[in-house]
């Protein structure tokens, strides 16, 4: 295999002056790949205009001056890594790709069709570096279908059209999916060949200011799952996503997925995680970090993590981000049927909620505080093995946590400052609504402002305890039905019988056993 040094591409005949048709010399240099095993090709200044896409064969490499400009002019889309009696299979495709620099424009003004810049599947080893790709017609920028090892970074993608009917309002920019027929017709054996291994790092999401172009209806993921496949393995990092029509980032069934230190501003919705109620696997692994998330737009959850009754969400980290200007939704955090999901050390300002979490297991929330939440900073629902620590709410329109249908779990050393501001002593501090069984809650601290009680249980709730909690309400401190549980100690004798202690109205210690 010969080795093909860099070579110009103005020495094959491009011209790059916008308006002669330079696809031709490009395909001829990228060609050398194929016939000779490797071409690298650099791109001087200027405006390549392309009447044809292109086609990428392994071991190429472009790379281009500064501000150099690839103008689709004609009616597909641009770069592809295949044809289509191209029968690849796994990744054993054309790989081992480079491009560094370049604009890639699809020219909405005057080519008013349907496209996506970068189609590839069944491959390996891709690279996309200082790439700005602007105004996509109902495509992708990055179609990946069935490839791995894949880096975008400093990358911007500016402006996207959705179909006249809006039926394309939620294509990605980079998406990542299976070698399916659905997903990708274009080439190569419909295998399931999972997409894995995939870097996206400083890169930014927004507009382009064409005309009719929007920021992009999702910035990176995809919409379908395969039975016994995952999409894996993908850390998107120190990015900047804006005004998005759709969910910023959309992950279907992932595993092995860390998405840290990005800034998320005035998105429809920051990150959905979804599977779908057919499905029966689950997804795991997956870390949200040091983000920043400002602005909600219409009524979406910021992050919104659903599982289902037999395909669970697992082991979910969600820590150390800040969630600011969060107003509609259901709450910052929404999650349904998820187990082993931890929320940590957040900050939150002027949000719906802080977070609400239903139907899952082995729950963590801790170390978390809140500022002004709407309605309550935490509203769990229907959880086994929740514990809920040391987190802060400065102001709540109603409960600072208000806990339904939870067992086996502890509520301890939460402050909660003012609760019940939307209405005064109508809601307490905490709340075991409806219930709850086998509940300790301990060494919190409710301060008195309008709310009913500082912790309330209802009849509805068993065996729970309440210890050590330095609380005050409107109506008084703690409210607990006698059937419901107690406020006091409970002691064990020397023989092992469980005794409860508590307080009569003159100060002095009751003694009952606990049956």
């Amino acid at each position: 295999m010969n080795l093909v040094n860099r070579i110009n591409i103005k020495d094959f005949g491009a011209v790059g002056d916008g308006v002669t048709d330079d696809s031709k010399a490009f395909q001829y240099a990228l060609n050398l790949a194929r016939e000779e095993g490797a071409v690298d090709i650099y791109v001087p200044s200027g405006i390549y205009r392309w009447g044809s896409p292109i086609v990428l064969y392994s071991n190429s490499s472009i790379t281009s001056a500064p501000q150099t400009v690839f103008l689709r002019g004609h009616n597909a889309s641009m770069i592809q890594n295949g044809t289509s009696s191209d029968n690849f299979t796994g990744y054993n495709g054309n790989g081992n790709i480079t491009i560094n620099g370049g604009i890639f424009d699809c020219n909405l003004e005057e080519i008013d069709d349907d496209c996506s810049v970068f189609q590839l599947s069944h491959a390996e080893n891709l690279n996309f570096i200082n790439l700005t790709i602007k105004d996509v017609f109902g495509g992708h920028a990055f179609d990946l279908s069935g490839v791995r090892n894949v880096v975008i970074d400093r990358c911007s993608f500016l402006g996207y059209r959705d179909f006249p009917d809006g039926s394309r309002n939620y294509s990605e920019a980079i998406q990542l999916d299976l070698q399916t027929s659905g997903g990708f017709p274009l080439f190569g054996e419909h295998d399931n060949t999972p997409t894995y291994d995939v870097t996206v790092s400083n890169c930014y999401f927004g507009q382009s200011g064409t005309n009719n172009t929007t920021s992009w209806p999702t910035c990176i993921g995809h919409h379908s799952s395969v039975h016994n496949k995952w999409v894996h393995t993908v850390y998107i990092s120190n990015n900047i996503f804006e005004n998005t029509v759709n969910s910023a980032i959309r992950l279907i069934k992932n595993n092995n997925v860390l998405i840290e230190n990005n800034t998320f501003n005035n998105c429809n919705s920051f990150i959905e995680m979804n599977i779908s109620n057919n499905d029966v696997q689950s997804a795991n692994s997956i870390a949200i970090k040091n983000n920043y998330f400002n602005g909600i737009v219409g009524e979406n959850n910021p992050i919104t993590i659903i599982g289902n009754e037999f395909a669970q969400y697992k082991d979910i980290e969600i820590s150390s981000n800040t969630f600011k200007n969060i107003l509609g939704g259901s709450g910052a955090i929404y999650s349904n049927y998820s187990n082993g999901l931890k929320i940590l050390y957040n900050r939150f300002f002027d949000c719906a909620r802080a977070a609400w979490v239903l139907n899952s297991e082995d729950v963590m929330i801790a170390n978390n505080s809140a500022d002004t939440c709407i309605y309550e900073m935490l509203y769990c629902q229907n959880i086994d093995n929740l514990y809920i620590t040391s987190n802060i709410v400065n102001s709540s329109g109603r409960a600072g946590i208000n806990l339904a249908g939870v067992k086996k779990s502890i509520v301890e050393a939460n402050i909660a400052r003012t609760t019940s501001a939307e209405t005064t002593n109508l809601r307490s501090g905490i709340v075991l609504s409806t219930n709850c069984d086998d509940v300790l809650i301990k060494d919190n601290k409710i301060s008195l402002s309008n709310n009913k009680y500082g912790l309330e249980v209802t009849g509805s709730c068993t065996n729970i305890q309440s210890l050590n909690n330095n609380v005050q309400g409107i109506e008084g401190p703690i409210s607990i039905p006698v059937n419901s549980g107690f406020d006091g100690l409970v002691i064990n004798s020397v023989n092992g019988t469980k005794y409860k202690m508590t307080i009569d109205d003159n100060g002095s210690p009751e003694f009952s056993q606990l049956i």
